[in-house]
């Protein structure tokens, strides 16, 4: 028993100290998870404990001029293995990766700007979910693969989420803005044709 616990620990120490790729391990927010971790506990611990209780006998908070600014700065097919990083091109494509996770824990802003707007009925389990997992996936996906075929995956999302949040910024624009938001309908259709892409981009197998 004290053996299998000396290999879990050594196995965890390994992954919190030597990740795969030193290139990336000195980033901000990369390389050690604890970080991330930390982070994303103290995410949960706000948005489903503490936040809705400090909430509780207050009034809303009016967050429209940050929500706008939030808003704003929001904005191949076949199996490719991961790149030499000695590579600039590579290296490159490692550092867009980098900025999709650190875009992924702004992300998380989403949610304890709902928390202080007092909207506790977005704050759903699959929300919960998704915006605990995006940080986790997009820091393995810095780490250990910053490149390769699940880039693709990462371009269609941010181009999504670039839609999503134009469309946010102009529904709180106010009323008057109403009327350039007729396409509300199609976010829909835009984000189950990413599903689809994706899901035959992970299934696809060249010849």
């Amino acid at each position: 028993m004290a053996s299998m616990a000396k290999s879990m620990y050594d196995n965890f120490y390994y992954y919190i100290e030597n990740p795969t790729l030193p290139e990336t391990k000195d980033w901000f927010m990369a390389g050690n998870p604890l970080k991330l971790i930390t982070l994303l506990i103290c995410y949960n611990f706000f948005c489903l404990y503490l936040g809705p209780r400090y909430m509780k006998n207050r009034k809303p908070y009016q967050l429209k001029n940050v929500i706008k600014i939030y808003n704003i700065f929001h904005f191949n097919f076949y199996c490719q293995g991961v790149g030499d990083l000695n590579s600039p091109s590579t290296l490159r494509i490692a550092k867009v990766i980098w900025v999709y996770y650190i875009v992924k824990i702004i992300d998380l802003m989403d949610t304890v700007f709902f928390v202080l707007r007092k909207s506790n009925r977005q704050i759903t389990s699959l929300h919960m979910h998704h915006h605990t997992l995006m940080p986790a996936v997009s820091w393995a996906a810095l780490i250990f693969i910053p490149g390769g075929q699940g880039v693709l995956v990462g371009y269609i999302n941010a181009l999504v989420h670039a839609v999503m949040y134009t469309y946010y910024l102009l529904a709180g624009l106010g009323d008057e803005y109403k009327k350039y938001l007729w396409w509300k309908k199609y976010l829909t259709i835009l984000q189950l044709i990413q599903f689809a892409v994706i899901v035959a981009h992970s299934v696809f197998k060249p010849g």
